[in-house]
């Protein structure tokens, strides 16, 4: 039920940059391409969040950070959540 419950929010988020892309599936791709790659990035939420506002305007900053969020509500272990960095 959980994973159903995850993939219609994803879906939701996915149709909320489709509606600013202007039903543009490829922008929303190549945005959906550009946005894991800068996740690959080492660098913090608010340089990603400075540049997503930059690039692509309010409207997706909006958007990125409530896939954020949603990611944040997926993960189990409070420390994680924290930004608590197990040691070895």
């Amino acid at each position: 039920m959980e994973s159903a419950f995850k993939q219609l929010k994803d879906l939701n988020l996915q149709t909320e940059l489709l509606e600013v892309f202007n039903w543009d599936e490829v922008a929303r791709d190549k945005f959906n391409i550009w946005l894991i790659d800068y996740l690959n990035v080492d660098s913090s939420a608010e340089t990603l969040f400075a540049e997503v506002e930059s690039s692509f305007g309010i409207e997706v900053l909006v958007i990125v950070k409530k896939m954020i969020k949603s990611e944040i509500d997926n993960i189990k272990d409070e420390n994680i959540k924290k930004g608590i960095i197990y040691e070895d």
